[in-house]
């Protein structure tokens, strides 16, 4: 059609009257010509930039920036960036409600990285005109085609925040905070990084992230109060646990540094991660440059650890024609903490040789009457001729002179009924006599 003969002679024609009327004063005129070639030319950009200049003359902006745009389009399509950046902004001034990104997504993404600026100046002109949705839009392209510009995102979520969006906003900022880190802003890390924890306090990226950085910075005690925060948030963490080490080992505590350590890698190995746990021990090593007491210290707990030796077997103890094992006082005295001994069977026998027992000489303090029931099962015996059976649950208590021994019937509370009193002081060995506790 472009290379009909009439259709030549009718764009001169429309191009000489639109002329005329422009360099007669009358844009609008000549605006109306112009419209008649591009009905002929659609893709013609010269007429169309005249057309939107008359536009602009007649004080029609919304409509030369629709013109403005289409141009925008059409050089961005012939990769003239640069004028379809300089038109784009041309576009905003005059009308940015018609910037939007059902319009240019597509243009701008053509452009790529360089078009983000444009995008970030659309996006406060809809902002300052109340279009918070088209703000956002324009926002979002921006740090889509820069995707490496964190202050497209720290813009997104002061947006976010100021519409309440408390989510979406520490998402932004998380997302602001990685590309600080890895640029190595630290700074400016640590200040998003705060802020992210007022929104969110329990974000465990943050709170993982925020004491490595401090450390890096030269901040240990800092590093330490946020570790807090994190175990706090996350017992156990594997991240925390290493960071404290480091922590302590900055802070020159070497000792508890390796005790950290140790316990950290130990449970790491334990539980099928030895790799992890050798990753971790071999960036320790480097946590204290020109330390080499350090590094050997941190190699050692590299090295196997040599198995625990066997518990020294007890002589066999002899036995009754019952088959009621004879045990020592001794075995008593060693029990645990608790004074208890876990042994199972039900029967416990009391032996002494067949001779009279000599009176007891008269307590320092007279004790409170026990129950008659109490009475009729305690004794007075000697402690080298204690025979209990294995594997009954049976309580010391001492007190003075006396050392009281109560079988458990129930492995768990005290058994009033079935109590022995041992007398501590020397005396001759008594009689031989068999107490047995009654089966319940």
């Amino acid at each position: 059609m472009a290379n009909d003969p009439s259709t030549e002679q009718a764009v001169a024609h429309y191009q000489a009257e639109a002329a005329r009327w422009a360099s007669s004063g009358r844009p609008d005129y000549a605006a109306h010509f112009h419209a008649a070639t591009l009905d002929l030319r659609p893709s013609d950009t010269r007429v169309r930039m005249m057309l939107a200049d008359c536009l602009v003359r007649c004080n029609q902006r919304a409509a030369a920036a629709s013109e403005y745009l289409r141009v925008v389009s059409l050089y961005a399509a012939q990769r003239r960036d640069g004028e379809a950046m300089a038109l784009g902004y041309q576009v905003i001034n005059l009308d940015a409600s018609q910037f939007v990104y059902v319009a240019v997504a597509e243009v701008l993404r053509r452009m790529g990285r360089q078009a983000r600026p444009l995008c970030a100046r659309a996006a406060e002109a809809h902002l300052q005109a109340g279009r918070v949705v088209d703000g956002l839009y324009m926002l979002r392209l921006g740090a889509e085609i820069d995707a490496r510009n964190p202050e497209v995102r720290r813009r997104l979520a002061q947006i976010y925040l100021s519409q309440h969006m408390y989510t979406d906003a520490a998402g932004h900022l998380a997302a602001a905070g990685q590309l600080l880190r890895a640029a190595g802003n630290n700074a400016e890390y640590v200040e998003v990084a705060e802020q992210i924890l007022q929104l969110d306090p329990r974000h465990l990226e943050t709170l993982r992230e925020l004491p490595r950085v401090y450390l890096g910075m030269g901040e240990p005690q800092r590093a330490v109060v946020k570790l807090a925060d994190l175990m706090r948030v996350s017992p156990g963490d594997t991240v925390g646990y290493e960071t404290l080490a480091h922590a302590f080992a900055v802070l020159g505590r070497i000792p508890t540094a390796l005790s950290v350590l140790e316990r950290l890698t130990e449970e790491l190995v334990a539980t099928g991660r030895a790799p992890q746990a050798e990753a971790i021990l071999e960036r320790a090593a480097g946590w204290r440059h020109e330390d080499h007491e350090f590094a050997r210290a941190v190699l050692a707990l590299r090295m196997p650890k040599p198995a625990p030796a066997p518990l020294r077997a007890l002589a066999p103890r002899p036995t009754t024609p019952e088959g009621t094992v004879v045990l020592d006082i001794r075995d008593l005295m060693a029990s645990d903490e608790a004074g208890v001994l876990d042994l199972s069977d039900d029967v416990i026998e009391v032996v002494r040789t067949p001779r009279a027992l000599p009176p007891c000489p008269p307590p320092l303090r007279r004790a409170a009457p026990r129950p008659r029931a109490e009475r009729e099962a305690t004794q007075i015996i000697d402690l080298a001729d204690l025979e209990i059976e294995e594997d009954t649950l049976v309580r010391r208590t001492a007190s003075g002179d006396v050392i009281s021994l109560v079988v458990d019937e129930d492995s768990a509370e005290l058994d009033g009924n079935t109590h022995l009193a041992v007398r501590r002081a020397p005396m001759p060995r008594p009689a031989r006599v068999l107490v047995r506790r009654a089966s319940a």
